[in-house]
């Protein structure tokens, strides 16, 4: 969705299984107040990754959990709860996907809107309820007021679905969304997110200009839901073009904010006046940590987004990786 500054045929369903990490994780925080909960969550090395792991890198040997970062975690906690406590509309989860544990929540089932968070389970439903390699024209697209990367191409030009979906999630284009949101439908969506264990996360609007205002915030998500979705597409064989889109956003002005240039954060972002959300995955050296901030209500979104950018790079710091 555009920043603050600019405000103004159904196929056989694909239905992997929900990885056995994440139904474990719904299980234990099903029914527990998350809004200010933090839990240890001791998982093997690459955990929920499967293929994602870049050649020569090395796997961790997990150390026993009782001595494991205890230290950094509690710093962790700490730089993470200074973040929060200056604004109360915000929720962070930072989850360990491979190497030593780390499991910090706050807030984490708060609803929010979702703004264009809600592009990531879009282009799951896509990807798995369509043929991905059905061609579209440029013409069959939408067009808006705002800026579109559409507006490089020919009306002759053709894309497939998932071309498409890879260029929606890598530059957030609204008239990609709509499109995709009347191929597959608002309820779908839903669906599959409710499937993947994200049973908070509802879409109620679509991504048409005119939808961009107050009916923007119908769509609604959390942050425990966000990591849920993140660590199922990272852990799809048939999903890693849309990782390997994220890992090329054109929007890197929060959580890669404050990252070394060279280290691949796949993430989506999602913007409405007073919000600035980022949702993604870090893959370090030693350790892959899904990293969900939202944020509502707040006064400065651009400054919100340093914020979120030096938080997560004290953590990252914190936890050992190079920044």
């Amino acid at each position: 969705m555009p920043g603050p500054a600019r405000l103004a045929p159904e196929a056989v369903q694909h239905r992997p299984a929900l990885p056995a990490s994440a139904r474990a994780r719904r299980a234990r925080t099903a029914g527990t107040d998350q809004d200010r909960s933090h839990v240890t969550a001791f998982r093997g090395p690459g955990c929920g990754l499967g293929s994602h792991r870049r050649p020569g890198r090395r796997r961790l040997t997990l150390r026993q959990p009782e001595t494991a970062n205890t230290g950094a975690g509690m710093d962790v906690e700490s730089r993470i709860d200074a973040f929060v406590s200056t604004h109360p509309s915000r929720a962070v989860v930072v989850q360990s996907l491979r190497g030593s544990p780390v499991c910090v929540q706050r807030h984490a089932s708060r609803v929010f809107p979702a703004a264009s968070l809600m592009k990531v389970p879009l282009a799951i439903t896509t990807l798995e309820q369509l043929d991905a390699e059905q061609t579209v024209s440029r013409s069959d697209l939408g067009t808006t007021a705002y800026p579109s990367l559409l507006e490089v191409f020919d009306e002759q030009h053709t894309f497939t679905l998932r071309e498409l979906c890879c260029l929606m999630l890598s530059t957030s284009d609204n008239p990609i969304g709509s499109y995709l949101t009347d191929r597959v439908g608002m309820t779908a969506v839903t669906q599959t997110a409710h499937r993947i264990g994200a049973v908070e996360t509802c879409m109620r609007v679509g991504f048409t200009d005119d939808e961009l205002a107050a009916p923007a915030r119908q769509s609604t998500t959390t942050a425990a839901d966000m990591s849920l979705i993140l660590e199922y597409t990272a852990s799809q064989p048939h999903l890693q073009t849309m990782v390997r889109a994220m890992r090329n956003s054109m929007r890197n002005f929060r959580l890669p904010l404050r990252l070394p240039d060279e280290l691949p954060v796949a993430h989506k972002t999602g913007s409405l006046r007073g919000l600035a959300h980022d949702a993604g995955i870090l893959y370090g050296r030693d350790r892959d940590v899904v990293a969900v901030f939202l944020t509502d209500d707040q006064s400065d979104t651009a400054h919100v987004g340093m914020e979120i950018g030096d938080c997560i790079a004290d953590v990252w710091r914190l936890l050992g990786e190079a920044v």
